[in-house]
């Protein structure tokens, strides 16, 4: 178990050092520089002219399209506004899509600055998992943040054993065809909206079922993220 455990958190810092570095044209901290590919080995490193899966070459493709390496920071629509988010802390909150009401949390680091753009780093739960489970107990993502400066987001799956519509895979999201990709697309365009966000170093990481997820979404919502890190889950 502890094995297993520090496996899992090595996967996750690959996703964490990516969204970490303070400037996307510089090679992140244990991931991989000009050209090479990182995060689980599912999704290549948007750095240095690296391409992330789906995404674009020159410094990586985040939502709002493709940059430069060198350029500065394309920041959201959220920049500049105040927020009610909790610095240091992280908040629950909830928004409507596809007829349901779906949950997550949002944890910024104690240093957030609303006019300086951070990466964000969104964490899907394993099936039968949660968002508060992912953060709290197996994850350590928000620790991470905290020390490496970036916003992480722990969005819930549905149903009363919660899963993910992978495809083909699992529970009842599957089952009642629940529009998940759709969700985090609204979930990244809500948070982008809030708070000040580098458009160009968005990432998605998942563990079973929330990998599969991500494969997913690096296939159909590309457009959003830098890179993708799955954790023991399929292409479903």
């Amino acid at each position: 178990m502890v094995t297993s455990l520090r496996r899992r958190a090595a996967c996750f810092a690959i996703v964490a050092a990516l969204a970490g570095c303070g400037d996307s044209s510089t090679s992140p901290t244990g991931g991989a520089g000009g050209g090479g590919s990182a995060a689980g080995g599912a999704g290549g490193a948007a750095s240095e002219g690296g391409t992330a899966q789906g995404g674009a070459a020159d410094g990586g493709s985040g939502h709002g399209g493709a940059a430069q390496g060198g350029a500065p920071a394309n920041g959201s629509s959220g920049c500049g506004s105040a927020t009610d988010y909790a610095l240091g802390s992280t908040t629950v909150d909830d928004l409507e899509h596809g007829g349901l009401t779906r949950s997550f949390r949002v944890h910024l680091p104690p240093g957030y600055d609303p006019n300086v753009p951070l990466p964000v780093v969104v964490m899907l739960h394993g099936g039968a998992g949660s968002g508060e489970q992912l953060e709290t107990a197996s994850s350590g993502m928000s620790e991470i943040a905290d020390a490496e400066g970036f916003i992480a987001v722990y969005p819930d799956g549905t149903g009363a054993i919660k899963t993910w519509n992978a495809g083909t895979c699992c529970g009842s999201a599957v089952s009642s065809n629940v529009d998940d990709v759709g969700f985090i697309g609204a979930l990244l365009d809500d948070v982008e909206a809030s708070l000040c966000v580098d458009l160009r170093r968005v990432y998605a990481a998942g563990m079973s079922n929330g990998a599969m997820m991500t494969h997913r979404l690096a296939c159909e919502l590309p457009q959003h993220f830098a890179a993708f890190g799955p954790v023991a889950g399929a292409d479903a």
